[in-house]
């Protein structure tokens, strides 16, 4: 079998200074002095409204993190918690099935105080109105009471982990802004129920149905003057162009020293500078006319870049992770000797250094390596020891087997690997006529594309009929996740948590169905029960033990197959600024923006 040949495809462009139109920081338009000190960020991409309810984009989750603030933050390596908005760790009281903390004393970022009452408000939000992504970690939260201005106390079905990792680290809205809308959303719940009924008091399927259209009042609400508690707080937007930032005179961690680090803001503001493509905002970066590219570098400009010695390109792992998915509810994917043979037949070191050019690390579990704690480093790895044609073999072994036939096999009688066709399943139905492939198109990801014609290329030098069908992003998720059409696809998971209860989401069979994360159907009773066992484990060496063997049972079954963390590459420039944070997911992180400084000069 050869492997195919993969070439990434470079842009060479050709601007002006003119042609980038990037707007000057010091100018009256956005009402600052000449000695303010401004950061400039390229982003690839705008926000489609700063509205934590609906943010789902990448985009609005980034700059709104500099808005609304969690509770506390999760420190990645010991998974304890660091007090934000809180002052002290939870008091969990297990015989009353209590939790209890306060908040620190501080204000809006428009002077009015912050309460209690604001917590109390976006959870009350979250539960009533069921907030997608929010609302399975509140669930299991029965009350919540603020006991006086800054404390609260949580009373829960059961202490679970989740509750720490997930429903504490969930950020507060400002009930003063938000209650307008949301009596509004109230109306229409009345509406929609003919009575004042509690969402609680209804079955599932009524409380979704009925829920819906008041969500999406909620969820639709454009925010256009955002009030937050960050170290920022807006100023003006003017769409396809920029989104600029204040320093917040109110920020409750101003020079204030949390985590073993002295906080600011330190600097006057931040741009943010909206760019159509990569190598645009690089070229930007270059020329010194942004200060940070936070989504990535275009890889064809990183060489030059790094020899300049005022641009620095720190690479880490992403949170996330690329893989090859399975329909599980159509054969021959339904088949896990099938799918093992796949696993044989991906060739992730082709990927790694072909078509991602050493910018990445292969896969072979289901929690990406950045998460140390539950990383699972000993998980069986497919063919990773094996030579192209050992994989081919013993893919053909493992399908030969199970009582799968090859009009021409992929090995021949004497051991030679060769073409194969017209692979049949073990009832003598074809096995593949007609499998597609889908995932995003080059000019959206170019990197998964190339992973999944190389793959369907794999596959048909095995003897099965299988095509590549690149879809826009929109489409490729409504046919995956909301009409389950689909056969095999490349996705991601991006920004994924430290704490590992999505495996439970993405494969626990009770989300199986339409516009939940179980995509590909896969249904284990065992699976189930650990899953749910780990969300009720408080102990965290006991989970650990358990999310251990969730990974070992998802490798066994392969619902999907990892393929590989991509790197990281953001750019940044070392000579107006200092002080950059590398932390997980790389330097655009709360802390960086809380501590930069401008340098000297």
């Amino acid at each position: 079998m050869t492997q195919p040949s993969v070439a990434r495809s470079g842009t060479i462009l050709t601007m002006t200074k003119m042609g980038l139109v990037i707007v000057a920081l010091s100018i009256c338009i956005v009402g600052t002095s000449q000695a303010a000190t401004y950061l400039k960020i390229g982003i690839l991409g705008e926000p489609k409204a700063l509205n934590p309810f609906g943010a789902s984009d990448a985009w609005t989750k980034k700059i709104s993190m500099l808005l609304y603030q969690p509770l506390y933050m999760v420190d990645p390596n010991t998974q304890t918690l660091i007090p934000w908005l809180a002052a002290d760790q939870p008091l969990y009281d297990p015989k009353n099935k209590t939790v209890t903390f306060h908040l620190r004393a501080m204000k809006w970022d428009d002077g009015t105080p912050f309460s209690a009452d604001d917590l109390v408000f976006t959870v009350d939000i979250i539960k009533r109105f069921r907030i997608p992504r929010y609302y399975v970690y509140w669930d299991f939260v029965k009350k919540i009471e603020a006991i006086d201005p800054l404390t609260v106390r949580l009373t829960v079905e059961q202490i679970m982990p989740v509750l720490a990792r997930r429903s504490l680290t969930t950020w507060v809205v400002q009930k003063r802004k938000w209650l307008p809308l949301i009596q509004k959303a109230e109306e229409k719940l009345k509406d929609l129920k003919g009575e004042d009924k509690p969402t609680g008091d209804l079955d599932d399927e009524e409380a979704e149905s009925t829920v819906s259209e008041a969500l999406r009042v909620i969820q639709g609400h454009e925010t256009t003057d955002p009030t937050g508690l960050g170290p920022f707080r807006f100023k003006s937007w003017k769409k396809g162009s920029y989104i600029l930032m204040e320093k917040n005179p109110y920020f409750f961690a101003q020079d204030k020293i949390i985590s073993g680090r002295r906080l600011g803001p330190f600097i006057d503001g931040i741009m943010f500078k909206v760019f159509d493509n990569l190598s645009a905002s690089s070229l930007a970066l270059m020329e010194g006319e942004i200060d940070f590219l936070w989504k990535g570098v275009s890889h064809s400009l990183v060489s030059a870049m790094v020899k300049d010695p005022n641009i620095k390109v720190p690479m880490v792992l992403d949170s996330g992770y690329r893989f090859l998915g399975f329909n599980l509810r159509k054969p021959p994917m339904s088949d896990p000797a099938f799918r093992r043979a796949v696993a044989y037949l991906v060739d992730k070191n082709f990927i790694i250094n072909r078509i991602l050019h050493n910018h990445g690390e292969a896969l072979y579990t289901f929690i990406p390596p950045d998460n140390t704690f539950y990383f699972d480093p000993d998980i069986p790895q497919y063919g990773q020891d094996l030579g192209q044609k050992e994989r081919i073999k013993e893919a053909y072994r493992l399908l030969k087997d199970a009582g799968y036939r090859w009009e021409t096999p992929p090995v021949s009688p004497d051991g030679a690997i060769q073409k194969g066709s017209r692979l049949s399943m073990p009832d003598g139905q074809p096995a593949a006529i007609g499998i597609t492939i889908l995932g995003p198109p080059p000019d959206y990801d170019t990197e998964m594309a190339a992973c999944g014609q190389v793959i369907a290329t794999w596959l048909q030098d095995f003897g099965m009929k299988v095509s590549w069908e690149p879809i826009a992003f929109g489409a490729l998720l409504r046919r995956i996740r909301n009409e389950r059409d689909f056969d095999m696809f490349v996705l991601g998971w991006r920004n994924l948590s430290l704490d590992p209860d999505y495996l439970r989401r993405f494969f626990h069979s009770t989300y199986d169905e339409a516009n939940q994360w179980n995509y590909t159907g896969y249904s284990n009773a065992e699976y189930d029960r650990l899953a749910e066992t780990q969300a009720q484990t408080v102990d965290l060496r006991e989970r650990r033990k358990i999310i251990f063997e969730l990974q070992e049972r998802l490798t066994a079954d392969l619902p999907i197959i990892p393929l590989y963390v991509p790197h990281l590459m953001e750019g940044i420039r070392t000579d107006r600024f200092e002080g950059w944070y590398m932390g997980l997911g790389g330097v655009g992180n709360i802390w960086t923006f809380s501590m930069l400084k401008a340098k000297p000069k």
